[in-house]
């Protein structure tokens, strides 16, 4: 009896977790095509920031952290993090929970260690083609290019796991979509995620003086989103483990309108009550700058409220109300190649609940190129691994069945 052949477009997280899931379907051929030299590339240079595999949030409260939450909910459910951390302890990568509940590879385990030990998973006999570029369709194939030819090449599936449009020196580009587009099959262009924003020219001077300090231990609300943690000063704007989660919601809700439209609140002091924070400047004779230092705001702090409250309001009447919401609205996002993820990509109406394609039977889309977004924190990685897992125990069970 013949194999089957199953075709993977694309050499990142999604690819290498899918053929780690399907190490013992020896009824499959495997044929991977990516437009590297290497497997893996944005893996590896995620891994020298930090090189968080997932989050230790508990297993119930992983859905939420998605949008649309719909669209990943089951699959979280069926293929969870701690799952995920059971795989990693069978594949000889111990991990270690850190103080955010990011969830690491040991110290001093390199990223391409970690990588060398998902590849031991492979299917026997993988089959990889380097520097070999997705281009496009034909009625029963797919066109791919390498250094000297383009060429269609066949399978009994096609697995697409071709990423989004951050980082492109890693080889996800976002030039696929064109060819999605050309089948008929909904797109929505790519926008930066998880990444800074920039301010409006008006606070060109608090930026400049300010670059590279951070203001801590604050929050940010956005609709009914709240983040806790800081942010940091950039010559454009801010950034940082609290700015991020609310541009990949900015970036999702800004589609339809200029992102000037929408408004962010700042809340310098979480930790305090608005009742507390009345008290506290209750009965200061001194200058409100003289004021603020003493209840131990810092510069920068105290800069980017001159920056935003209006003169006419630079009293103690007026101040508690923008300690506690302070409105801030954002002239863009920075560029894309600078950019964590991506939102975008193929609209979730576009695949069924096995990520198939519902007008191209046999082909299938996992990872960041389906249009769902998430922070960081390891909670991207966790949804590429959810979606790979599951397309995997699909395939192995459609198999089983014949």
């Amino acid at each position: 009896m013949s194999k089957k052949v199953i075709n993977i477009y694309g050499g990142g997280a999604a690819t290498i977790f899918f053929l780690a899931k399907m190490r013992d379907q020896d009824s499959y051929t495997f044929n991977v095509f990516t437009n590297k030299s290497t497997l893996g590339r944005k893996f590896l240079v995620a891994g020298k920031g930090g090189f968080n595999l997932t989050n230790d949030c508990p297993p119930e409260q992983l859905p939420p952290y998605y949008l649309p939450q719909a669209v990943l909910q089951e699959k979280l459910k069926t293929y969870d993090n701690k799952e995920f951390v059971d795989f990693l302890t069978k594949a000889k990568i111990p991990t270690y929970t850190g103080s955010s509940r990011r969830i690491f590879p040991k110290k001093g385990m390199k990223p391409i260690e970690v990588l060398q030990a998902f590849k031991d998973y492979f299917p026997a006999g993988t089959n990889i083609n380097f520097d070999c570029d997705f281009v496009g369709f034909t009625p029963k194939g797919v066109r791919v290019k390498g250094a000297d030819e383009e060429r269609i090449v066949e399978a009994d599936f096609h697995v697409f796991a071709l990423g989004g449009a951050s980082w492109t020196i890693t080889g996800s580009k976002g030039e696929w979509l064109k060819a999605f587009h050309e089948i008929d099959v909904k797109t929505h262009a790519f926008q930066p995620a998880n990444c800074g924003l920039v301010l409006p020219s008006s606070y060109a001077d608090f930026c400049n003086f300010h670059q590279g300090e951070a203001i801590k231990n604050i929050s940010i609300s956005y609709n009914d989103q709240v983040i806790l943690g800081e942010f940091n000063i950039t010559s454009t704007g801010l950034e940082g483990n609290a700015i991020y989660p609310i541009s990949t919601l900015l970036s999702r809700n800004s589609r339809e309108k200029e992102l000037e439209t929408h408004t962010v609140f700042i809340d310098l002091k979480p930790q305090w009550t608005e009742e507390k924070l009345a008290n506290k400047l209750k009965f200061r004779s001194d200058t409100l700058s003289r004021i603020l230092k003493q209840l131990k705001f810092s510069k920068a702090a105290i800069s980017l409220l001159k920056a935003t409250v209006p003169r006419e309001h630079w009293n103690v009447e007026m101040i508690g109300f923008y300690l506690k919401k302070l409105p801030i609205s954002f002239e863009s996002f920075r560029p894309i190649e600078e950019a964590i993820s991506s939102s975008g990509g193929i609209d979730v109406d576009e695949v069924d609940d096995n990520f198939e394609l519902k007008k191209r039977p046999n082909t299938f889309c996992i990872g960041e190129m389906v249009d769902w977004d998430t922070r960081t924190g390891g909670f991207l990685l966790q949804a590429c691994y959810s979606m790979a897992a599951h397309l995997a125990g699909y395939l192995s069970k459609a198999d089983e069945s014949e």
